[in-house]
C-alpha cells in the first residue's frame, strides 16, 4: 500500500497532466546537472553567437483551441494561475493595450510568459559570452481573417523562403510579401554563414546587450527597437 501511496504523491506532485506542455526536461543533477540558463550565464558556451527572437503574436495559434470567452475576470484568472499576481499583471497590460479585449490582453501576457521573457533570458545569459542578436517578427498574416497575426510559427516560410510554395497560403495569405522573404531569409543566411545578421539594403542590426536591448523588429518594412517592456516585466517578477 505504501508503494501505491508513493506512486499517487508522484502523480499529485506532477499536477494535470491535461494541462499545457505537462511533461518538459528537467534539472536533475544527471542527464541535466545544470540549470541550463543559469549553465549559459556562467559561460558554457564561450564564443556562441545567437540569434533569438519571437513573433509578437505567439499565442494566438494556441488560443484557437480555446473557444471559451475571454473577460476581464477570465483574465485575471487565468493570470493569476500562471503567476499569483493575476490582478497587478491584468493593469500592467491594460495599462499597455489600452481598450484591448480582453482575449488580446490574454494573448500579449502568454506571449510574454512562453516566449519574449524566456528569449531575453537567454539573451541575458550568453550576452557577456558570444554576440547576441535579437529580433521580433511582427508581420500581420490575412489568413483566417486576420485571427492569426504574427502567431507562432508564422515566421518559418519567410526564414526558409517558402512563402509562395503551395499550401502554405493557408498559413501567410495568397499575398505575402516577397520583399520581407527576402529580408528575413537574407538575414538568417548571413548569421549561419558570416556570424552577423544583416538586411539587405536595410538597417544594421545592432547587438542585443545588457544596456541596450537592441532588436530588429521583422515586417514589410524592418526596423530597429529597443525591445524593453519593463512595466509588464516588473509585474511578472513580483
Amino acid at each position: 500500500m505504501e508503494r501505491f501511496a508513493d506512486v499517487e504523491a508522484t502523480i499529485e506532485a506532477g499536477g494535470d497532466p491535461l494541462t499545457f506542455l505537462p511533461f518538459r526536461p528537467v534539472t536533475d543533477g544527471g542527464l541535466v546537472p545544470l540549470d541550463p540558463l543559469a549553465a549559459i550565464a556562467s559561460g558554457s558556451a564561450p564564443g556562441v553567437d545567437v540569434l533569438v527572437g519571437y513573433n509578437a503574436d505567439e499565442w494566438k495559434l494556441f488560443a484557437l483551441m480555446d473557444a471559451s470567452p475571454i473577460d476581464d475576470e477570465t483574465l485575471v484568472r487565468r493570470l493569476d494561475m500562471v503567476s499569483g499576481n493575476g490582478a497587478a499583471l491584468a493593469d500592467a497590460y491594460r495599462t499597455m493595450g489600452g481598450d484591448a479585449p480582453a482575449k488580446d490582453l490574454l494573448n500579449n501576457a502568454f506571449t510574454d510568459l512562453l516566449f519574449r521573457r524566456p528569449a531575453a533570458k537567454l539573451l541575458h545569459a550568453q550576452t557577456s559570452h558570444g554576440a547576441t542578436y535579437a529580433y521580433r517578427f511582427s508581420w500581420q498574416s490575412p489568413s483566417m481573417g486576420g485571427m492569426l497575426g504574427a502567431a507562432h510559427a508564422m515566421e518559418l516560410p519567410f526564414v526558409f523562403d517558402l512563402a509562395h510554395m503551395p499550401g502554405i497560403e493557408v498559413l501567410v495569405g495568397p499575398d505575402a510579401p516577397q520583399v520581407l522573404a527576402d529580408s528575413v531569409h537574407g538575414a538568417w543566411v548571413a548569421f549561419a554563414t558570416e556570424g552577423t545578421p544583416s538586411l539587405p539594403g536595410g538597417p544594421q542590426w545592432e547587438r542585443w546587450t545588457h544596456d541596450a536591448y537592441n532588436a530588429i523588429d521583422l515586417d514589410e518594412h524592418c526596423r530597429p527597437i529597443l525591445d524593453a517592456h519593463d512595466t509588464v516585466d516588473a509585474a511578472w517578477e513580483a
